[in-house]
């Protein structure tokens, strides 16, 4: 369930500003990793789930290289990538086109390539 408490407080109450997360430390004194929030002080809040991106990186890295995040990518080729992005993530899907399609690179690598060309 998402919800918003601290906001919903903060209407009774004045005094507190709301937020799911009030970060009074010191700088760099926390470490917030994959933080789910919606508002914050002192604390990110990048999104209410894991980013589309994040997911469709896990789910490739998966297909192509057996192994998830965080345990960093194997490089396989462009068209490697292709096969994997167009036969179990979208068939619809552009294919990325750079040189003859023996460049190896990671899947972070792959995905910022598609979205450097606009794919």
């Amino acid at each position: 369930m998402v919800g918003n408490p601290p906001v919903q407080v903060a209407v009774d109450h004045t005094g507190n500003g709301g937020a799911d997360i009030k970060n009074l430390s010191a700088a760099s004194a926390n470490t917030f990793d994959e933080n789910v929030c919606l508002t914050g002080v002192n604390a990110p809040c990048p999104t209410v789930s894991p980013n589309a991106n994040s997911r469709l990186e896990s789910q490739l890295q998966a297909l192509g290289c057996k192994t998830y995040p965080p345990t960093p990518s194997c490089q396989l080729t462009v068209s490697q990538w292709n096969y994997y992005f167009t036969e179990a993530v979208n068939p619809d899907a552009a294919l990325l086109v750079i040189g003859d399609g023996t460049q190896l690179m990671t899947v972070q690598d792959y995905l910022q390539a598609r979205a450097a060309k606009g794919l």
